[in-house]
């Protein structure tokens, strides 16, 4: 059984030490005072990124299964909708099926230009909602197709996830509503939020239309050793069947041929120059590589097209 259970890459070792960690995590904020409001506040803003990160490890499991043996995938599976509330099978309905397949062009549930060409908190703010109800759509949507189709086998382990997370929850109400709360259900929901609102950092005001500038990258070392290489996001659109461990080296590869706005050093710091510091200082706002055709007439009729 354990020569079954062989890992696909050595480097998802990390993986499984990262999902090791943010599954002990909670347990130690749990032990944190009541009566000491800083650190419960520095604990949920912590959770929150290791549950963005477990998002990360997600991605990579729908796109590339760590394990050889579909059990221990499936149990993989299990214990990553455990720790954030969804599982990598809904990556495969939102992302892979409908973000890959049209990337950023009309009929993707995460359109960036849905709302307008500016980095704003605005734009943003409406972007994660619009996704955030498109996810909750198609996966509904994929649940019930799986049981019209009688799919009974894929239904059952997806629902067996969910069912899990629902039980781990109920035990830990039992002990305590509010820390899990803030332990445990804050950190996910903000982990899915800002996931959905990656989306737009990485392709708003890029050009869809030119493989090599569809994607903003996001190259420094260190994000990108703890979100698992996820900065290189053009080179997994360019090829989504390399493993994350060769994204560093494919965007090399392309890079020179890769505009120069579109490789920036850390995602925080533009994210905070861009929404925030971009409404009072110009020169902060990010330079948009073609414009759209987006009048208001014709708004409507665009969200309309992209929800079929």
């Amino acid at each position: 059984m354990l020569q079954m259970a062989r890992l696909r890459y050595p480097a998802d070792r990390w993986a499984l030490a990262v999902l090791g960690g943010v599954t002990l995590a909670p347990a130690i904020a749990w032990q944190i005072g009541d009566d000491r409001w800083l650190l419960q506040a520095l604990a949920v803003f912590a959770l929150c990124g290791l549950t963005y990160i477990v998002g990360c490890i997600q991605h990579n499991q729908a796109h590339i299964p760590m394990w050889t043996s579909h059990a221990a995938n499936t149990v993989t599976d299990w214990w990553l909708t455990v720790l954030r509330g969804d599982g990598p099978w809904s990556w495969v309905e939102t992302h892979v099926r409908n973000h890959h397949h049209y990337a950023n062009h009309i009929g993707d549930d995460t359109l960036t230009w849905r709302f307008g060409e500016e980095n704003n908190i605005r734009e943003v703010v409406l972007y994660t909602l619009w996704g955030l109800q498109a996810y909750v759509r198609r996966c509904l949507a994929h649940l019930f197709q799986l049981a019209r189709r009688n799919r009974t086998k894929r239904l059952l382990r997806i629902l067996v996830g969910h069912a899990l997370h629902l039980g781990v929850l109920a035990i830990l109400v039992q002990i305590s509503g509010v820390k899990t709360i803030l332990y445990v259900v804050l950190p996910q929901l903000c982990g899915i939020l800002t996931m959905i609102s990656t989306g737009f950092f990485q392709h708003h005001l890029t050009d869809e239309d030119d493989p090599i500038n569809s994607g903003r990258n996001f190259v420094g070392p260190i994000t990108n050793f703890f979100h698992f290489n996820h900065g290189f996001h053009t080179v997994h659109h360019l090829d989504s069947s390399l493993h994350w461990t060769e994204w560093p080296a494919a965007h090399r590869r392309i890079e020179a041929r890769m505009d120069e706005s579109l490789k920036v050093k850390n995602l925080y710091r533009y994210v905070f120059e861009t929404v925030v510091l971009g409404n009072f200082l110009p020169s902060r706002k990010t330079r948009a590589l073609r414009q759209h055709d987006i009048p208001e007439a014709r708004e409507e009729k665009i969200l309309l097209e992209s929800d079929q």
